[in-house]
C-alpha cells in the first residue's frame, strides 16, 4: 500500500525501490488521482481503492489499473461505463465501513451482465492488531468472507486472486492462505499488531525514515522567559533553539512536550508549534546543528502525542525535502 503519498515517504520514490529492488508489481493507492505523477507505463498493477466513488474519477482506467468496488451502485456504474475491463469487488464482513453486504445481489448483477470472471476478491479486517484466536472478530470476519467465495464458486463465477490480511493480520501469519496480502503500515516499519491494547508484535521491522530539522538560531533563557505565541514560561535555566519546521510541514501543535534529541542531548518541543517555526528547549547547549524528532523511536513519540504512526507520517506535507539513501 503506497496511499497517502506512501505514508509520507514519497510514493515514487517507494514504488520504484519496491518494484526495482524487491520485483513487487502491485501497489495500492487510495484513488486514481494519487498516481497522477507517478509513472504507469510499466509491468505494474495499481488497485484503486478509492471510496470517494468511481464516478468522481477525471482519470481513464488503463489495463493495468485496477478499481476495487465496494458498492452495488458502483458496480453498477462500472459495468455501464467500463465493461470488459478488470475489476476487484470489496465485501463487508464485519468492518462496516464501506463494502458490498448483498453478495446474491452482486452474484445478479454479474450474471445479468454476462460477467463470469473478477479480478480479485477482498475483504478488510477491522479488529487485526488485536490478538487473533478462535471466535475473536478477525476470525469471525474471515469466515464470513470464506462463505462469499463458496457462493462465487457455486455461481460458478471465477476470481483471480483474494486478499484478507492487513498489516495486523500478516504479523500474526493470518489470512496467508489466499493469493495476496496487503501490507501497509508494517512495510514502513511500525507494528499494527499490538499499537492498540497490550498485546506485544512479533513484528520487528525497521523504521525506514526519520524527521530532523537544522537549528537555525540558539538563545540561552533563564527561568521565567516567556517564549513565542501565548507566552509559554521556561521552568528551568537553559537553551531554546528554534527549527524551520511547523504544523504547515506536518509537525502539529499538539507535539508541544514530545522529546526529541541533538546529538545525545534529550530536549522537548516547547510551546506552541508555529506553522513554520518550532522552538526546542535543552538544559544544555546543544552541540550539533540539527534536531533529531523521531527516528527508530517514531512509536515512542506517537506514544507521547497520543497519536498512532499513521497520522504522525502521513502528515508529513510535501514541502519538507526527502533525503533517500
Amino acid at each position: 500500500m503506497v496511499k497517502a503519498n506512501a505514508y509520507g515517504h514519497g510514493i515514487n520514490e517507494i514504488i520504484d525501490y519496491a518494484y526495482e529492488q524487491g520485483g513487487i508489481t502491485n501497489f495500492g493507492v487510495a484513488s486514481i488521482e494519487e498516481l497522477s505523477e507517478v509513472n504507469i507505463n510499466r509491468d505494474i498493477n495499481f488497485w484503486i481503492f478509492s471510496e470517494l466513488g468511481i464516478r468522481e474519477s477525471k482519470q481513464k482506467y488503463q489495463d493495468n489499473i485496477i478499481p476495487v468496488l465496494s458498492t452495488l451502485s458502483d458496480l453498477n456504474y462500472f459495468i455501464m461505463h467500463y465493461k470488459g475491463h478488470k475489476f476487484a469487488l470489496k465485501f463487508n464482513t464485519g468492518m462496516n465501513r464501506l463494502g458490498i453486504e448483498d453478495v446474491d445481489q452482486a452474484i445478479k448483477i454479474l450474471k445479468d451482465n454476462q460477467i463470469d470472471r473478477v479480478e480479485h476478491l477482498m475483504t478488510h479486517f477491522s479488529s487485526s492488531y488485536f490478538k487473533i484466536q478462535e471466535g475473536c472478530q478477525t476470525s469471525i470476519e474471515y469466515s464470513r468472507f470464506v462463505k462469499i467465495k463458496e457462493i462465487f464458486d457455486a455461481n460458478s463465477i471465477e476470481y483471480n486472486g483474494t486478499s484478507v490480511s492487513n498489516s495486523g493480520a500478516i504479523e500474526q501469519g493470518f489470512g496467508l492462505k489466499e493469493s495476496h496480502i496487503r501490507p501497509g503500515l508494517m512495510l514502513y516499519g511500525p507494528a499494527s499488531f499490538g499499537l492498540i491494547g497490550k498485546s506485544s508484535s512479533m513484528w520487528k521491522g525497521k523504521i525506514i525514515s526519520s524527521l530532523e530539522s537544522k537549528i537555525i538560531d540558539i538563545r540561552k533563557v533563564l527561568k521565567g522567559t516567556k517564549i513565542g505565541y501565548g507566552g509559554t514560561k521556561v521552568k528551568e535555566n537553559g537553551y531554546i533553539v528554534y527549527i524551520p519546521i511547523g504544523y504547515g510541514d506536518g509537525l502539529l501543535n499538539y507535539y508541544s512536550g514530545a522529546q526529541v534529541r541533538c546529538a545525545d542531548q534529550v530536549g522537548y518541543i516547547f510551546g506552541r508549534v508555529n506553522m513554520d517555526i518550532t522552538s526546542v528547549f535543552f538544559k544544555y547547549e546543544p552541540k550539533s546543528d540539527f534536531v533529531k524528532i523521531w527516528d527508530e523511536n517514531l512509536v515512542n513519540f506517537c506514544t507521547q502525542v497520543s497519536s498512532i504512526p499513521y497520522q504522525v507520517l502521513t502528515n508529513i506535507s510535501r514541502r519538507v525535502p526527502k533525503l533517500y539513501h
